[in-house]
């Protein structure tokens, strides 16, 4: 090993002692005296930053070439954060501003396609800046739902994706109204003037990678405790928080996101009652203390236009219990005492603040 191969080994090993003293920083965020977590929330705590890790390397180290950009899921059954949607199918892909790039593929069956470019800051101050937008009925499709889109900094195709100089991230969502059912869209992408090949792993390349995956962590856990915060001040009911919060961590503008905080002791439900605006979709989940969507995997936590049974005024009403005394709209709450939920209106004219009401289930 000559000295200047010796002097990268150095630095790099400097590089990753940091990275794990500063992976230490975001226990804190976890074990908060000051909150009512139970042994659960703390459990689930650490799990949470365990994949906020994993998704932070994928991110940040293994899919960080823009010049050859790759589908991945950063919100997928074990990797969640913000109160992800079950129904979607989420993909994410690293960007350039100054290059251009072609998508393309077949939009299947899937209810609802967007995509949204990015000026990604999650790592730096914990914010998602949309610059620019493109969903299911703006795009072309052929006859057998074949599409292309173009994205660059300007473009006179109908198929065109907006970017910006600060572009980074694209995110896709693939949204289902039952996805054992629907068929997922295809999606490929391509740059379009990038590299030939990729360059050679570089020590800069992982010394960078390192930081912005840990202050990924830092910053996403720290986020979304803040909200869990904010909703824990009127638990059992809806809050009213302005949109711009939701859209300066990445949301959807074509969604109206309602979030809240729910408490049940032994024995309790909680009902909520709202109405259904026109709207090109909508669903209600559960979430844990940390804003995951809890495991719907293997537990009934989610409920949308599709699949719910709606009262004869076209109004809906959930129950949100751990056991269910016979309604028709259930939600179980997968062995938590507490936890998060969210609703989302997407592309509806009105936006409708539930009521909700704790019982006690032998009423019911």
């Amino acid at each position: 090993m000559n000295a200047k191969e010796a002097k990268k080994n150095l630095k790099l090993s400097s590089s990753w002692e940091e990275f794990c003293d500063a992976l230490k920083e975001a226990g804190p965020l976890i074990e908060n005296k000051k909150s009512e977590e139970s042994s659960l929330d703390t459990s689930e705590g650490y799990r949470y930053l365990t994949r906020l890790l994993r998704v932070g390397l994928e991110m940040s180290i293994e899919r960080n070439d823009p010049s050859f950009p790759e589908l991945y899921a950063l919100c997928h059954e074990t990797s969640k954060f913000g109160g992800d949607n079950p129904d979607n199918l989420y993909q994410n892909a690293t960007l350039d501003g100054s290059l251009s790039y072609k998508v393309w593929g077949n939009k299947g069956t899937v209810h609802y396609l967007s995509f949204i470019t990015n000026a990604n800051r999650f790592a730096e101050d914990g914010t998602m800046t949309k610059t620019g937008e493109l969903e299911t009925d703006d795009m072309i499709f052929d006859e057998d739902g074949n599409f292309e889109i173009q994205l660059n900094l300007s473009s006179t195709e109908k198929n065109w994706l907006p970017m910006e100089s600060s572009t980074n991230l694209l995110v896709v969502r693939q949204t289902f109204l039952d996805k054992e059912k629907e068929v997922p869209a295809i999606i490929n992408i391509k740059c379009l003037d990038g590299k030939e090949k990729p360059s050679k792993l570089s020590s800069q390349e992982i010394d960078i990678g390192l930081k912005k995956a840990v202050n990924f962590v830092k910053g996403t856990a720290g986020i979304f405790k803040n909200w869990t915060e904010l909703y824990n001040k009127k638990p059992n009911q809806f809050s009213s928080t302005e949109q711009e919060m939701y859209l300066k961590a990445g949301g959807d503008p074509s969604i109206h996101y309602l979030y809240g905080h729910w408490k049940l002791n032994e024995g309790q439900g909680l009902v909520i009652k709202t109405e259904i605006p026109k709207c090109q979709y909508w669903n209600f989940h559960l979430n844990n203390h940390w804003l995951e969507s809890l495991d719907y995997r293997y537990f009934d936590i989610c409920i949308n236009n599709a699949s719910a049974n709606l009262e004869s005024d076209g109004s809906l009403i959930v129950l949100v219990s751990a056991k269910n005394p016979g309604a028709s709209n259930w939600l179980d709450v997968a062995h938590h005492e507490s936890g998060t939920m969210t609703l989302r209106w997407v592309n509806s004219n009105t936006f409708p603040l539930p009521e909700t009401e704790v019982i006690n289930l032998k009423d019911f």
